[in-house]
């Protein structure tokens, strides 16, 4: 086990937020804070830990703590937009100075993400949303939604910190609705030491309440936005929405029911090759710039070591549409092998 050397930074209002930092790729990733974090317990947390793992091999990546919540300080007055975006500007200060970043934002965190970029173009070198709640579930404007959040806050004000596991089951079942005897084990036992009853009420009190759907035409940051198909979080056509009110956004749907990046799911390799594709393509004299985004994909997953047969599998189409699809990616990048194209596009990747 890593031990995470967790650092300190101070947002606008004085709160003291908690980040670490791993791996010492050329590309920093800085990972916005979603939901109740905790960094001392990423690495064995069965809902992150392959992310993080995937992320740190690759990237330089920074990570950190929700106000309130893990490491950060406790007992917070303020929770909300405004303050959640003061907060990831001081981590980008503390840990990236003036160089520009790729900012990684799944769920929750996407609404300060989208606000930072607004606000602060010239910070950024892309932004990826994953599964992006921009709105909260009362300015949705869903009657029932809005009610059902009531209904959420309720059960966190009387029961967060109770034996029985309600409140914190509920929240963990809609991120995994098909948990691993594991994760269904570790998640409410990890909600309840990483932040108390008062500042969880305060953060999902805020985070239902959110809006940052104004900021989302101002976005200069060449943006890609992935969305799981059967999410129940955020829907897709919510997902749609918000890609389609950034200028310029890419947008993805991948087949998955899961809120959250489980290094388990199919869908898992599909989203990390389309963000390593997004956030460093390889150079067009490599001869992959007349690729569409499918053959792209496909020499990603080659790449990686994946057969025609396993490629069929994660992409969710035909073994034949993958050997036709590698027949074209040879003809374009002017190879006659796999070798030769995978080898043609890791000296690309590498001096890009």
């Amino acid at each position: 086990m890593v031990e995470e050397r967790i650092r300190y930074t101070f947002s606008r209002d004085g709160t003291r937020i908690a980040w670490t930092e791993s791996g010492a790729g050329p590309l920093t990733v800085l990972q916005g804070a979603n939901s109740i974090t905790d960094l001392r317990r990423d690495r064995e947390n069965p809902l992150r830990r392959d992310l993080v793992r995937y992320l740190s091999e690759r990237y330089r990546l920074v990570r950190y703590d929700h106000r309130g919540c893990g490491s950060s300080q406790r007992g917070v007055t303020e929770q909300g937009l405004a303050v959640w975006t003061e907060d990831l500007a001081a981590v980008a200060e503390a840990a990236c100075g003036e160089r520009p970043f790729v900012l990684l934002a799944l769920s929750q965190a996407a609404a300060a993400a989208a606000s930072f970029a607004a606000a602060c173009p010239e910070r950024l070198s892309h932004l990826v949303l994953y599964a992006p709640a921009i709105r909260g579930m009362k300015t949705i404007g869903n009657g029932r939604r809005a009610a059902a959040a009531d209904a959420f806050l309720e059960l966190v004000r009387t029961g967060w910190g109770e034996r029985f596991p309600g409140p914190r089951t509920l929240a963990s079942s809609l991120l995994v609705p098909d948990p691993t005897e594991e994760e269904a084990r570790w998640s409410p036992g990890h909600l309840l030491q990483s932040v108390d009853e008062d500042d969880a009420w305060r953060f999902f009190a805020a985070d239902a309440a959110t809006d940052a759907s104004a900021c989302l035409p101002r976005i200069a940051t060449p943006t890609l936005v992935i969305q799981p198909s059967h999410d129940r979080v955020v829907l897709p056509e919510w997902a749609r929405e918000a890609a389609g009110a950034i200028p310029g956004a890419e947008y993805i749907e991948v087949d998955s029911e899961n809120h959250i990046m489980l290094g388990r799911d199919p869908a898992f390799l599909r989203i990390l090759a389309a963000f390593d594709r997004f956030v460093s393509p390889a150079p067009a004299a490599e001869g992959a710039g007349s690729l569409s985004l499918r053959e792209r994909e496909i020499l990603e997953l080659m790449s990686r070591g994946l057969n025609g047969d396993a490629i069929a599998l994660e992409l969710s189409i035909a073994p034949k549409t993958v050997r036709n699809r590698m027949t074209g990616i040879f003809d374009k990048m002017g190879v006659n092998s796999r070798t030769q194209a995978v080898a043609a596009y890791m000296r690309g990747a590498g001096s890009g």
